[in-house]
């Protein structure tokens, strides 16, 4: 259990809610969670599909550098034959 729960727990415990109340709070705990959760799965999605259209402009210059295929591989995840094709 998490310390945020742990803790909404206790308060829900300690409190002179009614029962309408304590579903109401309890509720409004659930959608919070679940609306996290939504978020939490866009931000992940977002960022592994942004990293890889990163990626390229950073190869790129770096290709551009003269930095060899051997260097620009283990730091951007690219094939050879990914970074032969760059421009």
């Amino acid at each position: 259990m998490t310390l945020f729960r742990r803790f909404s727990t206790k308060i829900l415990e300690e409190t002179n809610l009614s029962p309408e109340q304590r579903e109401q709070y309890q509720k409004s705990l659930f959608t919070y969670w679940e609306l996290k959760g939504v978020v939490d799965t866009a931000l992940e999605e977002g960022w592994q599909k942004g990293r890889p259209e990163g990626i390229l402009p950073v190869a790129r210059t770096m290709k551009q550098n003269s930095l060899p295929i051997e260097l620009i591989q283990p730091m951007t995840g690219l094939t050879p034959t990914d970074i032969e094709a760059l421009k």
